[in-house]
């Protein structure tokens, strides 16, 4: 049955399966329903409803219990123990008039409620205090109390005002503190219950572990399991035109509570930074950093979590200078059999540490607007795209069931990881993205020559090399086992002439550079390259094979071609250059680089003994997005026009807006927009927020306007974060496709648009896959450095 009702008993669920919960907080008429479902849309779903829950909202799950409120006035608290029926209600809340009841976002129960310090607390975003109750009935206080911790949190953070993301951990109580001056700190809240009054301290448990750069939009949680405290910070997308925010960077770190020396942390009991005042010299215009009050007492302002600030107040504090955060704290690689589900718009997370479904190894965030979820595994550094399951509407409260399930007998098996077996440094390895393995056969069909076998050997390299290796004794004997170093498989991969460039990704985690053809699906791996996996570093853009990069060490811009090694440097410039991109080979005498600021175009002829130069725009300060070089003229997209400058690089160069602003399309959403050459065209290629809308602008330059085309001939482009390509294509199943840096979540392949069919495909047996998509939902995209490349062996 895909649906079953109760009037009692929640469903016999299988703890192998993270299960949610959604609550429906708007409509009347379905607010007492509750459903339980997975995030696999394919899996039967359960509506309920639950007495103990009429009219009520689940707040949080801690020690087998359920945190329930009064909804909409929040006003009435109670527990509930679903195995046993049990509730326990709470006095009523009382607030001073004037405060709204909306303003309480976190609880936290400290301890079960049959321990005698149990309390129930409750943080608001409105001021720094504390409203918590024992939750034992007979004792005389049995009330609410309120209590300030405004002045305890500045002594620890100079200027914090409020704790969030309270959670439970080994007996004790943690919390996050994030707008103060000082660095993102972990408090300890230290709770003691006598038989009269609670007493609740608060103690520096440590500073995040986090980039000390981190984003002002960037969202922390802290969440405890058993002995384990992780903490989750997820970066998101800055720009987003009033549209949901979409997270590009994700960072989970745990720290095991049995192994922490609590004698050693004894002095962050005393700890007092309140008296000390440190500010960081910034620039408040940082392409005018050369101002004669650049350095001024106006320029200065406080940097959170400045990692500067940690030593200074370390020194003239702690003589011990521990280090607050990194003796704790250590970072995940690999989930493997849990999960995390956080809801953004809720402010909430949830945790489960053992399942056994292909969902494990996943951080699963539903975006703000309630209708995404975002999934990062974990070990790959990927993200996947999914709706939210069906049954549940946008305005959902949604979190994952936490509490023991019927059948929760022990834990859930472990589905065994594959480990890849990655061998030594410096070296490329090979997996078939077909074939998960053959076995050692005797064959006759190969009945030749053994010399004339060893010459076909000699022609074959990668995948082929090791698909004909397994196809008989014979064959294993007539190809030995190769170390692929670059210097042998880029002997053997410069006979073969690629139908497709590949997909490149930098994964820094593992070490591990892949190349991933989107026709064949086979993947080469490239390990430990020490020029592109160093911290810090990130790629600009690509073309005719060439990588253009800021090395962080090296302080510059450099070339690299990753097939022959080939490392150049570019002079260094006076500030961040965005959006570059070059117009030829470093190898030519043509190769012009060009790179952006909000006001200044600067540019450089790679071949000349020359610093960089720059062009002002005669323009509003602009957020460049892309640009292309079409002979002499570059042809600049910004976020509302196209400018055009002409002779770039000559005396008489210049440049003018040509367009107002961008064409229009039927995409309804956020737009983000690519510009490419095509032969004698100028293409503009616009692609909806979730990819639901693809669409060819071609640049009719007597009209000046831009024309909607729905072919490019017998032209493929390639899009990615930092370049857009199009060239001409190698076979004929390339022609007219759109080729993106996505993988199709299911089969793992590279994933393209037709222009023909109007839908989303992936390659197959050198053919198309039957299904398709409409959109990104259901493809995986890589958060690490990625880029497409053709192969280059000049």
């Amino acid at each position: 049955m895909e649906q079953i009702s109760s009037d009692r008993f929640l469903p016999p669920w299988s703890s192998k399966y993270p299960w949610l919960i959604a609550q429906s907080i708007q409509d009347d008429e379905k607010q007492d329903q509750f459903v339980f479902c997975t995030i696999d849309n394919e899996l039967p779903h359960y509506r309920c409803r639950i007495p103990e829950l009429l009219g009520k909202r689940i707040r949080g799950f801690f020690h087998g219990w359920v945190i329930l409120s009064n909804y909409p006035h929040n006003n009435i608290w109670c527990l509930w123990n679903h195995m046993t029926s049990k509730i326990i209600s709470l006095p009523t809340l009382v607030l001073e008039d004037g405060e709204s009841y909306e303003s309480i976002r976190q609880c936290c129960l400290s301890a079960p409620p049959d321990d005698p310090s149990s309390i129930l607390l409750l943080t608001t975003t409105s001021k720094s205090t504390f409203l918590f109750c024992p939750v034992d009935s007979k004792r005389e206080d049995f009330r609410w109390t309120e209590m300030s911790y405004a002045q305890q949190l500045k002594r620890l953070t100079s200027n914090g005002k409020l704790l969030h993301s309270l959670t439970c951990c080994n007996g004790k109580v943690y919390a996050l503190s994030i707008d103060g001056t000082f660095a993102h700190c972990v408090i300890h809240l230290d709770i003691v219950v006598k038989y009269n009054e609670v007493v609740i301290n608060l103690m520096l448990f440590s500073t995040c572990p986090s980039d000390p750069y981190c984003c002002g939009g960037d969202i922390h949680y802290l969440k405890g399991s058993s002995t384990e405290l992780f903490y989750i910070e997820i970066g998101f997308d800055e720009e987003t035109n009033n549209m949901e925010k979409k997270p590009v960077n994700v960072y989970l770190y745990k720290s095991d509570m049995t192994c922490i020396n609590w004698e050693e942390r004894e002095c962050f009991k005393d700890w007092d930074v309140s008296h000390i005042d440190i500010r960081i010299p910034v620039c408040d215009d940082p392409e005018d950093s050369s101002s004669e009050d650049s350095n001024t007492e106006s320029s200065l302002h406080y940097s959170s979590g400045h990692q500067d600030m940690i030593r200074e107040i370390e020194e003239k504090y702690d003589s011990k200078k521990l280090d607050m955060s990194c003796e704790v704290w250590k970072v995940m690689d690999d989930l493997k059999d849990a999960i995390f589900f956080i809801d953004v718009a809720r402010d909430s997370v949830s945790y489960s540490p053992v399942v056994a479904s292909k969902l494990q190894g996943f951080i699963h965030i539903r975006g703000e607007m309630g209708k995404t979820i975002y999934s990062y595994n974990v070990k790959d550094n990927t993200i996947s795209l999914s709706s939210i399951p069906s049954p549940i509407l946008p305005t959902s409260h949604v979190s994952m069931w936490e509490c023991r399930l019927e059948d929760d007998h022990g834990e859930a098996k472990c589905i065994v990881d594959y480990k890849e077996e990655m061998g030594n440094n410096n070296q490329i390895f090979l997996r078939s993205g077909t074939d998960n393995g053959v076995e050692f056969k005797n064959s006759h069909l190969l009945n030749i020559p053994f010399d004339l076998l060893e010459m076909i050997m000699e022609l074959c390299v990668g995948v082929e090399y090791m698909n004909f290796r397994a196809t008989c004794k014979q064959c294993l004997l007539a190809a030995p086992l190769i170390k692929w170093s670059n210097e042998t498989s880029l002997r053997r991969l410069q006979t073969h002439s690629p139908v497709s460039p590949w997909l490149m990704v930098v994964d820094r985690k593992r070490g591990i550079t892949t190349f991933t053809d989107p026709m064949s699906g086979d993947n080469y791996f490239l390990k430990n390259s020490k020029v592109l996996l160093n911290e810090n570093d990130r790629i600009c853009y690509s073309r005719f094979g060439w990588l253009l990069f800021w090395k962080r060490d090296l302080n510059c811009l450099v070339f690299f071609n990753p097939f022959t090694n080939d490392l150049r440097k570019l002079p260094e410039t006076e500030h961040d250059l965005e959006s570059l991109c070059f117009s030829a080979p470093p190898t030519s005498p043509d190769c012009m680089v060009v790179g952006f600021t909000t006001t200044r175009v600067y540019f450089h002829s790679a071949n000349q003994k020359r610093t960089w130069r720059a062009l002002r725009l005669d323009t509003d300060p602009h957020t460049i997005c892309f640009s292309a070089f079409y002979g002499g003229d570059l042809f600049v997209f910004c976020e509302r026009e196209v400018i055009v400058i002409n002779n770039l690089g000559k005396k008489d160069c210049s440049g003018e807006v040509v367009e107002a602003e961008a064409p229009k399309g039927y995409c309804k959403s956020r737009t983000q927009y690519f510009i490419t050459n095509c032969d004698q065209h100028r293409l503009l290629v616009s692609v909806g927020e979730y990819g639901e809308a693809v669409e060819v602008f071609d640049r009719n330059e007597s009209k000046q306007i831009w024309e909607k085309i729905d072919s490019v001939g017998k032209h493929t482009i390639y899009i990615c974060g930092t370049a857009c390509f199009c060239i001409e294509a190698k076979a004929p199943k390339m022609e007219n496709k759109i080729f993106f840096p996505r993988l199709h979540t299911k089969n793992k392949r590279v994933l393209f648009y037709s222009l023909d069919t109007c839908r989303y495909h992936t390659f197959h047996a050198q053919n198309l896959q039957e299904e398709h998509l409409e959109d990104f939902l259901g493809t995986t995209h890589h958060l690490s450095h990625n880029v497409w490349i053709e192969p280059s062996w000049s």
